[in-house]
């Protein structure tokens, strides 16, 4: 049997995953308060509206149960999983690889992303919902 893992170590600014190494850019004490200013937002903004949340594969699964763990009302959460990258390098269309199988019609929608670079992912995901009569979306997003 074969156990895979990844090797992560963090020395002073630098961490190294497998065979790459990495400069910190952002502390997690950073992105904590980051997460939880955003949350308090979210918190206020959908006091007792029950929305849903939609969050996007692979890369919101971490970010997204952060702020799902911290929102302090009623919520549905669903997934949907996207490809609009080949590794590291955009291809500039986006397929869908998992749909959503939640109905949204006239409910409030916050969209969950880890990162928004060049908005062509968020921009298709948008499109696709609008066409599902909600009430509102909302984009949430930790890095932009």
């Amino acid at each position: 049997m074969k156990l895979l893992h990844l090797n992560i170590q963090q020395k002073m600014n630098k961490v190294t995953l497998g065979d790459k190494n990495f400069k910190t850019f952002i502390s997690s004490n950073e992105l904590v308060k980051a997460i939880d200013s955003l949350v308090d937002k979210i918190n206020i903004e959908y006091a007792n509206k029950a929305p849903v949340f939609v969050c996007v594969l692979n890369g919101s699964f971490m970010f997204a149960s952060e702020l799902i763990k911290r929102f302090n009302y009623d919520c549905t959460v669903s997934f949907i999983k996207l490809s609009s990258y080949e590794g590291t390098k955009s291809l500039g269309s986006v397929e869908n690889l998992i749909g959503l199988n939640e109905n949204i019609s006239e409910k409030d929608v916050i969209i969950v992303e880890d990162i928004v670079d060049s908005g062509t992912t968020v921009s298709n995901i948008t499109q696709n919902i609008s066409k599902l009569n909600p009430h509102s979306i909302e984009i949430a997003t930790l890095l932009f």
